[in-house]
C-alpha cells in the first residue's frame, strides 16, 4: 500500500509535464509570417498609414531564440532575401508565403517603393546605390526590426518606415514698413546636392556627389502677409552644407503702385545639416532690403506630404 501512495505523485507530475506539452503544442501553432507596415512620426507630426497599393521588398533572417542579432547575426538563416510583400485583401505577405521558424527569432528590414533599386549586407544595411532626387521616387528604409518572437505578435511583424530623404519647407512673412507690400517672385536655394549613395547601417547616412542644382520653392507671384505662411517645400538628399537664401521681390507702396521690381535679397549663408528622416521649416522675415530667419526641426514627418 505504500508503495503505491510513493508512485502517486510521480505519476501527477509526469501528467502534469504531458499536460503542459500538449499545451504549448496547442498554443504555439504553425504561422505564416505577415505584416503591418506604417510610416513614422514623431509627437509633432502625424503618423502616416502606409500605402495599401505600394508593395515594398524585405529581408528575414533567423536566428534560435535567446541568440540576439547584434551578437549572433554572422550566422543567422537567410529566410526572404529581397521579397516583394503585397497587400492581399488586407493581409500584408509575400508569396509563397513563409512559416515561422519554430523556436526562432526573426530580424526584417525593409524598403520602398520597388523602383528603388536596393540591396542588403550586414556591414552597410540597406544601401541605395546612384540615387536621384529629382527622380520623383522618394525611399523609405526600416531601421533593423531584431529579434522579433511569434510568442507575442501572431506571426505579424511591424515595420515602422522612415524617408531616407530630408524634407525642406520655406514659410515667409512680411517685416516691410507699414505702408510698403512685397511681391515674392522667387525663393531659391543654390548649389545643393541631388545624387548620392545611401547606406543604413551603422547609421543612416548619405554620400552626396559633386553634382548640384538650383531649388526653386516659389511657384508662382506671392503678396507676403503679416503673419507666417508656407511657401514651398521639397524633398532633398541630407547633406551638410553652407547656403544663402535668394528672394526676388516687387515692391509696391500700399496703393497698389509698383515701386521697384525684381529687387534681389540675399540672405546670410542656411548652415544646412539635413539629416535623414528629419522635417525643416524655415521661416523668413523679408524686409525691402533684408531677410533673416528661424528654424524649426521635426522628427520623421509623413513622408507622404512631399
Amino acid at each position: 500500500m505504500k508503495r503505491i501512495e510513493t508512485y502517486i505523485p510521480l505519476l501527477l507530475l509526469l501528467v502534469a509535464v504531458i499536460s503542459c506539452t500538449d499545451e504549448e503544442k496547442e498554443y504555439q501553432p504553425d504561422l505564416y509570417v505577415s505584416f503591418n507596415p506604417a510610416i513614422t512620426a514623431n509627437t509633432r507630426a502625424q503618423a502616416g498609414e502606409y500605402p495599401q497599393e505600394v508593395p515594398f521588398a524585405v529581408w528575414l533572417y533567423s536566428l534560435p531564440e535567446k541568440k540576439t542579432w547584434s551578437k549572433y547575426r554572422s550566422n543567422a538563416t537567410l529566410l526572404a532575401d529581397k521579397a516583394v510583400v503585397t497587400n492581399n485583401d488586407g493581409c500584408w505577405s509575400n508569396i509563397p508565403a513563409i512559416f515561422w521558424p519554430h523556436k526562432q527569432d526573426i530580424t526584417a528590414f525593409a524598403y520602398s517603393p520597388l523602383d528603388i533599386d536596393a540591396d542588403y549586407s550586414h556591414t552597410e544595411g540597406i544601401t541605395i546605390e546612384e540615387f536621384d532626387v529629382t527622380s520623383g521616387c522618394y525611399p523609405l528604409f526600416t531601421y533593423p526590426i531584431t529579434d522579433i518572437s511569434s510568442r507575442y505578435n501572431g506571426g505579424c511583424i511591424a515595420v515602422p518606415f522612415v524617408s531616407a530623404l530630408a524634407k525642406i519647407e520655406f514659410r515667409a512673412r512680411s517685416m516691410a514698413q507699414i505702408d510698403t507690400v512685397l511681391h515674392l517672385r522667387s525663393l531659391s536655394l543654390d548649389n545643393v546636392h541631388y545624387k548620392g549613395r545611401f547606406n543604413s547601417s551603422p547609421r543612416a547616412t548619405w554620400t552626396p556627389t559633386d553634382e548640384v542644382i538650383s531649388l526653386e520653392f516659389c511657384e508662382e507671384d506671392i503678396p507676403v502677409e503679416v503673419s507666417s505662411q508656407i511657401i514651398g517645400s521639397k524633398m532633398v538628399l541630407p547633406q551638410t552644407a553652407s547656403l544663402p537664401v535668394i528672394l526676388v521681390v516687387d515692391v509696391y507702396d500700399n496703393e497698389g503702385t509698383l515701386v521697384e521690381a525684381g529687387r534681389k535679397i540675399v540672405s546670410r549663408p542656411l548652415e544646412c545639416n539635413w539629416n535623414v528622416g528629419k522635417y525643416y521649416s524655415y521661416t523668413l522675415n523679408i524686409t525691402t532690403d533684408s531677410v533673416t530667419f528661424t528654424t524649426d526641426i521635426f522628427d520623421n514627418y509623413d513622408a507622404r506630404n512631399k
